[in-house]
């Protein structure tokens, strides 16, 4: 019989939680205090008003688990839907050859419909794709990255074992790489560019029509956004409105992260009215001087596989990396799907629903 237990939440919890995330990826890791005031951000201060994670504890009552659902609020063929996130999935270093895994999962897609989540998704790394499906997790497709290199040679020393040929590649990659920080994406005069620190209420009406041509996306009010980016602790994001005759015209949020071992810029979320490719290239734009600016290895984006994102950064010299991730999705046994096959077709995906990759 397993030693542990699986059960949902309790107030004294937390302490224990952010001592077992020490376990976790070194990327992902961070001070336990900065976890406790993350995890609050992302489970129990939300604008949504839905709450489920569930810890295993041990016979001692130390937390050796931990799997929560991060909701969101989002628009599924114009029906508003409370999803979530499934995710932030730890086990202790000793456990993670037993059941503790499965127990965890299992339990979280169990209890999350009467927390009133009404499914749980979200992207995963092709590394775990195989389990999460035998826990009933559906495959929805590829999520893949687009990176533009702004400094060859980091990104060579990765991969380039040999000393000699990193030597002889040195200049050519120096070329490139001050090529790259030279070629921008043209931007339109008309389309003005600025920082902000607030999303005001000119910002809702814009999002409603952006994203009216998508079956499925994450809801982007001036509340949410200003939950998303503003109020995250220990996080830091570069958020720019882009303006037309001073109407909003469109935003990209911007995050400096660890990715793959790189210093890199991720591009969180992008929108902009997508027939209009010239708005685009503003923001674009934006990304290339912060990204030349703070002299990562790479900018990166996650988006759909025929996202209108994907010809926009191809254009500015984006390419598919060779790692991406899988969109999975649970819905609760027995319910009616609302995902048909090809749904990931008609659902515009970013990491603004989860950027810590």
């Amino acid at each position: 019989m397993p030693r542990e237990t699986v059960r949902d939440f309790r107030a004294g919890d937390l302490d224990g939680i952010a001592a077992l995330q020490l376990h976790v990826d070194p990327e992902m890791r961070c001070p336990p205090h900065e976890f406790v005031d993350l995890w609050r951000w992302m489970y129990r201060e939300t604008p949504f008003g839905v709450f489920k994670v569930v810890v295993g504890q041990d016979e001692s009552g130390a937390i050796v688990g931990h799997e929560g659902i991060m909701p969101y609020a989002l628009a599924v063929d114009g029906e508003p839907v409370v999803g979530g996130i499934t995710g932030n999935l730890i086990v202790a270093e000793h456990l993670r050859k037993t059941m503790l895994f499965p127990r965890l999962v299992t339990a979280l897609c169990k209890g999350y419909p009467a927390a009133g989540f009404a499914f749980g998704y979200g992207p995963n790394r092709p590394k775990m794709l195989k389990a999460m499906l035998a826990l009933g997790y559906r495959d929805l497709g590829p999520l893949p990255v687009y990176v533009r290199p702004y400094d060859f040679a980091a990104v060579a020393a990765r991969y380039v074992r040999s000393p000699a040929l990193r030597a002889v590649l040195g200049s050519p990659l120096g070329l490139l790489t001050r090529a790259s920080r030279l070629f921008a994406p043209r931007a339109p005069q008309s389309v003005q560019v600025e920082r902000i620190e607030r999303f005001g209420e000119d910002a809702r009406a814009f999002f409603e029509q952006a994203l009216r041509g998508f079956a499925i996306s994450a809801v982007r009010t001036p509340e949410i956004l200003n939950w998303r980016y503003f109020s995250v602790p220990h996080r830091e994001y570069a958020v720019y409105r882009a303006a037309e005759g001073g109407r909003f015209a469109g935003y990209v949020a911007l995050r400096r992260m660890p990715m793959l071992g790189f210093d890199s810029l991720g591009i969180v979320d992008a929108v902009y009215p997508f027939e209009r490719p010239e708005v685009g290239r503003a923001l674009l734009a934006q990304v290339h001087r912060d990204a030349v600016a703070a002299r990562v290895a790479f900018a990166a984006c996650m988006t759909g596989p025929s996202g209108p994102l994907v010809a926009l950064l191809r254009r500015a010299g984006y390419l598919r990396a060779p790692e991406g991730f899988r969109m999975i999705l649970h819905e609760p046994k027995g319910a009616p799907s609302r995902f048909a096959d090809g749904a990931l077709d008609r659902w515009y995906v970013t990491w603004f629903d989860h950027d810590y990759v």
